[in-house]
């Protein structure tokens, strides 16, 4: 299928998702620390369930640097008492510690004045954030209108068929930029978040209850097998989600996408 037939399709598909999850950005108008860190709660935890922990982290701690130097342990009990997965508490320190070592301070506006290689490269040095954040953050702040490509987003593409076994990364960001809107990346982004969290799950993917499965070739490669798709990716390469440290979050120091 040519790239604008697919593109298409992928429009379809995204507006058929869109009926079936409310999303909503988070507001640019917000600091960029508080910001990223909503968003960080938001990639682990259902909309509401986060937004309810960040604000209960508001009332909890002073500021950020409280929270950079409180105990882990004491961190992820918080986190667990808010039904936060308790592993993001060293994320969330490891970035109040590299924002503060920079100039003593917990804050991110001075990366407004950077430009799109300078603001990767800050966010590529915290190692146990997302491969994608500074992807997302130039999309959220500076208006770059490119797809962030996190695991849900290559997950799903991969699953739909968009994005090939063999596609090296260059090949599959080239893909992503010719087949999603400019004017959509971040509908498209929180839309494929959502649909990567609580049904394209790595394991256990729910495509009983998907209401892409007929357009899915994991989906109908699963029913006409007669494998149960709650078992996953039953060892196939093309949903795995490499260097994944955290149930749904990539760790540095592996590629998001496997090469070709």
């Amino acid at each position: 299928m040519a790239l604008k037939e697919q593109g298409k399709k992928l429009r379809r598909l995204m507006k058929v998702l869109a009926k079936g999850h409310s999303v909503r950005p988070i507001r640019a108008d917000m600091a960029w620390l508080d910001h990223l860190i909503l968003y960080l709660l938001q990639y682990e935890a259902p909309v509401t369930v986060a937004e309810k922990a960040f604000r209960a982290m508001q009332t909890e701690f002073v500021d950020w640097n409280e929270l950079r130097v409180t105990r882990p342990l004491d961190l992820e009990s918080f986190l667990d008492d808010q039904r936060v997965d308790p592993s993001l508490a060293p994320v969330l320190k490891e970035l109040l510690q590299h924002v503060f070592d920079g100039d003593h301070c917990v804050s991110l506006d001075f990366l407004r004045d950077r430009d799109d290689e300078a603001v990767r490269r800050y966010f590529h040095r915290a190692r146990r954030l997302p491969a994608h954040v500074g992807e997302y953050m130039l999309l959220a702040f500076l208006g770059r209108p490119q797809l962030p490509l996190d695991v849900h987003t290559e997950r799903v593409l991969r699953r739909l068929g968009f994005i090939g076994k063999k596609f090296s990364p260059e090949r599959v960001r080239k893909t992503v930029d010719a087949l999603a809107p400019t004017s959509e990346a971040m509908q498209y982004h929180m839309l494929f978040l959502e649909h990567g969290k609580k049904t394209c799950t790595r394991d256990a993917p729910r495509c009983d209850r998907c209401p892409l499965a007929k357009d899915c070739d994991f989906a109908r490669k699963a029913s006409r097998d007669g494998r149960d798709s709650s078992s996953g990716e039953g060892g196939s390469p093309e949903g795995a989600d490499p260097g994944t440290g955290r149930k749904g979050t990539e760790r540095r120091g592996a590629q998001a996408t496997p090469a070709g």
